[in-house]
């Protein structure tokens, strides 16, 4: 009937030549839905589909949220003990008496050694006072004999930089 009409198979409809040039095809539907009605598989396909992109990003972020978790508790632990050398060491410097811990506490003296806590300026601070006083720093590992060499020879404040 459309080749009655002038109709050219592979060309386009109406006087322009460019609008659509093909067909809009035709579904013929097999079952008794409605013009909008999906299948039901194909509905619980897309829906289970759809959850398990949500379960995979929310992993990701766990997972994600759980790595930047375990490095900032790397790094409190790394500050931590990076004190207690440059406490060590800044005592040795002065002569005075380097207190240990014992491995035997009772859970009272435990709790109020948790409560302290020690931060990175903390321990920016005890570095600096060890470099300007004594020109020593703890990540070189030796004490220089003036400021001028230690600025030379350090290659900078932080343990990256090491």
């Amino acid at each position: 009937m459309l080749k009655q009409m002038g109709y050219i198979p592979g060309s386009s409809l109406g006087k322009d030549g460019s609008v659509r040039v093909e067909l809009v095809g035709l579904e013929i539907r097999r079952g008794r839905a409605g013009l909008g009605k999906e299948d039901s598989r194909l509905e619980k396909a897309r829906i289970e589909k759809e959850k398990s992109e949500i379960g995979q990003k929310k992993e990701e972020e766990l997972m994600v949220d759980f790595e930047h978790r375990q490095k900032e508790r790397w790094k409190g632990r790394r500050v931590v003990v990076n004190f207690h050398k440059a406490e060590a060491v800044l005592a040795q410097l002065e002569n005075r008496e380097v207190v240990e811990e014992a491995k035997e506490k009772e859970e009272g003296e435990e709790e109020e050694k948790e409560e302290e806590i020690i931060t990175g300026e903390d321990l920016l601070t005890m570095l600096m006072k060890l470099r300007d006083e004594y020109y020593y720093f703890l990540f070189c590992g030796c004490q220089y004999d003036s400021l001028e060499a230690l600025t030379g020879d350090c290659p900078g404040v932080s343990e990256e930089d090491h």
